[in-house]
């Protein structure tokens, strides 16, 4: 069982490996989803179903909540009745717990690379969501700021491309090296800890100010610092 409790602090999302999402009160575990089985054609009341397990955690916001399934579908429901607001038919199972920021949802998916999809479509009537961009070498967002998107590339190297463009567009810069292990503590704006094959730890800190764009520099070598791009 995954869980997930949302912004609406008083409710834990979580979904099970039979493919289920359940939104309960946490102070007393009632349902907070009103759905009849007789409609939804799913044995129990007040569930969202999905047609594969649920393996990824959920994330949720004040957008929804987002589901990656099994069944190769990623969902964003309805944080109030659990109904589908929009969803995403990735062609392969989603094994990976997708990554949200204001106006973007990222999520890896095996054997297709990373995958931008907007929050919000323009038009209201397009109930599947068709993706920003595609970019077939990455493997995870690792931070984004107003423009740019920081990317796990699939070689161990940060990468940044401009947030909208993708790699449709050259990216901005690439790091010189390369890691073997991301731990984020905030991919908003905080910092990244990564590890390279020869047993270093670095700091990396995504700036925008003043032109620069990141930069990094080793933990416990005082002075060893490396500006990514100018």
């Amino acid at each position: 069982i995954r869980t997930f409790g949302g912004e609406r602090t008083n409710v834990v999302y979580y979904g099970d490996v039979r493919g289920n999402v359940y939104a309960c009160n946490a102070d007393n575990g009632a349902h907070m989803w009103a759905m009849d089985s007789r409609d939804t054609g799913l044995p129990e009341d007040n569930v969202f179903g999905t047609e594969g397990p649920i393996k990824a955690d959920l994330k949720a916001d004040g957008s929804g909540v987002y589901v990656a399934s099994e069944d190769s579908k990623l969902f964003c429901l309805n944080l109030t009745t659990g109904r589908i607001t929009w969803q995403y038919f990735a062609q392969k199972p989603l094994h990976h717990s997708p990554e949200l920021t204001a106006t973007t949802v990222y999520v890896f998916i095996d054997g297709k690379g990373l995958v931008a999809l907007d929050k919000v479509d323009p038009d209201p009537h397009h109930y599947n969501r068709n993706p920003r961009w595609i970019y077939p070498d990455g493997r995870a967002l690792l931070g984004e700021d107003d423009k740019y998107a920081y990317i796990e590339r699939s070689d161990g190297a940060i990468v940044a491309f401009d947030k909208m463009a993708g790699p449709a567009a050259p990216p901005q810069y690439v790091s010189k090296n390369r890691y073997t292990v991301f731990a984020v503590t905030n991919n908003k704006s905080g910092m990244i800890f990564a590890a390279t094959k020869d047993g270093r730890i670095h700091g990396i800190v995504l700036a925008v100010k003043n032109g620069i764009f990141g930069e990094e520099a080793l933990l416990g070598s005082l002075g060893n610092t490396l500006a990514l791009a100018h």
